[in-house]
C-alpha cells in the first residue's frame, strides 16, 4: 500500500509483524524505536499523560512473536480505565486516580500480544475543552478532539495504533487533523466496559492507526462478530451533499472534488447523492441527545465538583438539564428517520463519501474544530472510516470518510483500502506517510 520504506517509529504494524516473525526484529526494538520517537517529540507535541516505559520494555521480553498483534504498540485515551495507570478522563476531579480493573478492550489487547506505552491525551470527559495537545503538522493548530492525544500519537510514530472514542466527531475529525486513519465502527461493535460514559446511546469505542491492514488485525481481536461481517459492499460510491457543504472551506472543497475526480479516472463507479432538507436537523438532534445524556452521566460531578468542571462542559450540562422530555423525544425521532433513510440509501451504493470535517485543522488551541460532518454516522450508528486526501497550502492535512452500512465494518475496511489509495493526491499526500515532519 505505501510506496515508501519508513523509519520504524511510524512503519505500520503488519509490517512490523512480519519482521518480527522473520527474525529481522524483536518486539523490544519495536517498543524502543517508539519510546525513542515519544522521548524526541513529546515536548512538543504533548500526546500523552503518562508512559510506563519500565513496563513496556519488561512486557516486551515476553510476547511471543506468533500472537495477533506482537509487535503492536498501542496508546489508550484517558477516558478508558487501566489498572496501572492513572485514568483522569481530561478532569482534575479524578487526578491520580487508579482504576481497579483494564478496561475490556485493554485486556484484549494484551492478551493479543500488544504492549501498552502509556494514556493519551482527552478532552474533558470527552468533551469539547480541550487538553495540552498539539497538532504534529502544526504545533499552533489543535489535533481535534476529544481523541486528541490517541491522534497526534499516532500521527508522529508514537505508536502503532492508538483507543479513541466517539460520541460526535472525536475519531474522525482528529484523525483528519491529524493525517491518519480514524475508525469509528457500528455502534456497540466493541465492548465499551471500563470506559466513562458520557452519552451511552452514542458513545462507540474506536481506533486510529496507520494502515488499513492494521485496524482489521486490530478488529479481529476486539470485535467477536468477525465472521459476519466478511461480505462485500456493492461497488458503487455515493457522494453524499449535505445541507451543511456551503460551511466547507474552499482547501477542502478542492481536494475533496480533486479526489472525486481521481476516483472516477481509477475506475470506480461514483454517484451523486443529496440529502432531503430535513436532514439539516440532525446536526442539533445528535447534540441535544448528547447533552440531555452527559447531564445524566455526569450528574454525580456536576453535583459535587461544580466548580472543578469548564465553563463549557458545565454549558453543555445546563442545556441538557434544561431539554423537556418532548423534544429529547423529537431528537431521537430525527435520529430514527436519518438512520433509516442511509440504510435505506446504502442498499443501493456501498457506501457514502463526505469530507472528514469542514476543512484543515483550525488555527489556535482552544477549541477542536466543528464535528458536524461526523455527528449524523454517529447518532445512527452506522461504521464510518477516515482517510487522508490531501494536504492544504499550509501543509496541514485534510480528509475524506465513507460510510457503511451497520454491521459492515469489515467489509467496508476492505472496500476503503483501494478507495483511499486511489483518492489521495500522491505527490503531497505521500508526506503523510513517509517519515519525520
Amino acid at each position: 500500500m505505501y510506496r515508501a520504506k519508513r523509519p520504524l517509529h511510524s512503519q505500520t504494524g503488519r509490517a512490523v509483524r512480519q519482521s518480527i516473525q522473520s527474525g529481522e526484529l524483536s518486539v523490544i526494538d519495536v517498543v524502543d524505536a517508539n519510546l525513542t520517537r515519544f522521548e524526541e517529540r513529546e515536548p512538543d507535541i504533548q500526546a500523552w499523560t503518562i508512559v510506563d516505559a519500565e513496563r513496556a520494555r519488561t512486557r516486551a521480553a515476553t510476547i511471543r512473536p506468533d500472537l495477533p498483534l506482537s509487535g503492536f504498540t498501542f496508546g489508550v485515551k484517558d477516558v478508558i480505565d487501566t489498572r496501572f495507570l492513572p485514568t483522569g478522563y481530561g478532569s482534575p476531579i479524578y487526578k491520580d486516580f487508579l482504576p481497579a480493573a483494564d478496561a475490556a478492550c485493554v485486556r484484549l489487547m494484551e492478551d493479543a500480544g500488544a504492549i501498552m506505552l502509556g494514556k493519551t491525551v482527552t478532552c474533558e470527559f470527552a468533551t469539547y475543552f480541550p487538553g495540552k495537545t498539539r497538532n504534529p503538522y502544526g504545533l499552533d493548530h489543535t489535533p481535534g478532539g476529544s481523541s486528541s492525544g490517541s491522534a497526534a500519537a499516532v500521527a508522529d510514530g508514537h505508536a502503532t495504533v492508538a483507543f479513541g472514542t466517539q460520541t460526535a466527531g472525536s475519531i474522525i475529525r482528529p484523525a483528519s487533523f491529524c493525517g491518519v486513519l480514524g475508525f469509528k465502527p457500528s455502534y456497540g461493535r466493541y465492548a465499551i466496559q471500563g470506559m466513562k460514559p458520557l452519552a451511552l446511546s452514542l458513545d462507540t469505542l474506536g481506533l486510529f492507526a496507520r494502515g488499513f491492514e492494521d485496524l482489521l488485525a486490530v478488529d479481529g481481536v476486539l470485535a467477536d462478530d468477525v465472521q459476519d461481517t466478511e461480505g462485500q459492499l456493492c461497488e458503487d460510491v455515493a457522494v453524499l451533499r449535505l445541507p451543511w457543504d456551503d460551511r466547507m472551506e474552499p482547501a477542502m472543497r478542492r481536494s475533496f472534488d480533486g479526489a472525486v475526480k481521481r476516483l472516477i479516472a481509477s475506475g470506480f463507479t461514483i454517484r451523486e447523492i443529496s440529502a432531503p432538507a430535513w436532514f439539516s436537523d440532525v446536526e442539533g438532534a445528535q447534540a441535544d441527545i448528547m447533552a440531555h445524556e452527559a447531564s445524566s452521566y455526569l450528574a454525580t460531578e456536576a453535583s459535587d465538583h461544580w466548580d472543578q468542571i469548564s465553563p463549557k462542559l458545565q454549558a453543555l450540562i445546563g442545556h441538557g438539564r434544561h431539554l423537556s422530555p418532548d423534544e429529547i423525544q423529537s431528537a431521537r425521532g430525527v435520529v430514527r428517520r436519518a438512520r433509516r433513510w442511509a440504510e435505506q440509501m446504502l442498499t443501493d451504493v456501498g457506501a457514502f463519501l463526505l469530507p472528514s470535517a469542514l476543512g484543515a485543522a483550525p488555527k489556535g488551541l482552544e477549541g477542536t474544530g466543528d464535528p458536524v460532518y461526523c455527528r449524523p454516522w454517529t447518532a445512527a450508528g452506522l461504521p464510518t472510516v477516515g482517510f487522508p486526501i490531501g494536504l492544504d497550502e499550509n501543509g496541514l492535512p485534510l480528509g475524506a470518510q465513507l460510510v457503511g452500512p451497520g454491521g459492515g465494518d469489515r467489509a467496508l475496511l476492505r472496500f476503503a483500502e483501494p478507495l483511499a489509495e486511489a483518492a489521495w493526491d500522491d505527490e503531497r499526500t505521500l508526506q503523510l506517510y513517509e517519515g519525520d515532519w
